[in-house]
């Protein structure tokens, strides 16, 4: 079976009724949606898919994405909805805050499943990881995996913007709906939130796989990425098992 690609994420999307701001999003992620198909398809192996349920926290543009790529799995959602993923019959839909983690009393009971896809979304919470980490253990089954992505808080753009005096971290949003990122985190960080967790990380990527625009700077970077640590690249994932 062959890689898919960015192009191939491009060509999926092209055919969607997705907004403007839609298209913007996919094109800035689609080397990562690109990453997560291939990611999938290795941790699934050749298993029976239509016996997998995966939990999509944060449902958007990469749940109607997956469902294309893996048309038998059963994919529930969790988080808030979003307009472009409609729910299929076998499928259940969790409307929560994941801040809700705080409070374990106020916790849900929840389906358990094969894979947790976290993707692009912790650093927008502004719960620790313990308590969130600690949520979606009671949803996986044993021997499942949890799949985190998020933006590396060491890449080296932002080490470049912080010796030249610039705060490299965004704003925090006024929507609460659409917050910005309040935390960013490290591998280390994340590793150790998995362990408290109970959960044992299994492997940890660094890519660069945000689209940004065009400059200099960042042009320098992407050529510089083989000479350059590892851990000095934009995005994070890693991957642990319960």
């Amino acid at each position: 079976m062959n890689m898919v690609n960015q192009q191939d994420i491009l060509d999926f999307f092209e055919t969607k009724d997705i907004s403007k701001d839609g298209k913007n999003y996919v094109n800035f992620h689609s080397i990562r949606y690109a990453f997560v198909i291939n990611l999938l398809r290795e941790l699934i192996g050749d298993r029976d898919q239509s016996k997998i349920k995966l939990l999509d926290i944060g449902p958007a543009y990469q749940t109607v994405m997956i469902r294309h790529y893996f048309p038998d799995l059963i994919i529930n959602t969790l988080g808030y909805k979003h307009y472009s993923v409609q729910l299929r019959d076998n499928e259940k839909h969790l409307e929560l805050d994941i801040n809700t983690a705080q409070y374990p009393k106020k916790v849900p009971d929840f389906d358990e499943h094969n894979i947790i896809l976290f993707a692009e979304v912790i650093e927008h919470l502004y719960t620790s990881p313990k308590f969130v980490l600690a949520m979606l253990y009671k949803y996986m089954r044993k021997d499942g995996q949890l799949i985190i992505q998020t933006p590396n808080a060491v890449a080296i753009h932002k080490r470049f913007y912080m010796l030249m005096g610039k705060n490299p971290y965004m704003h925090i949003a006024e929507n609460p709906k659409n917050p910005a990122h309040f935390r960013e985190y490290t591998a280390n960080e994340l590793r150790d939130y998995c362990q408290k967790a109970q959960l044992d990380v299994e492997k940890i990527y660094y890519q660069n796989y945000f689209i940004r625009r065009a400059s200099t700077s960042h042009a320098i970077f992407t050529k510089s990425e083989p000479f350059l640590p590892k851990n000095w690249r934009d995005g994070l994932t890693v991957v642990a098992r319960k």
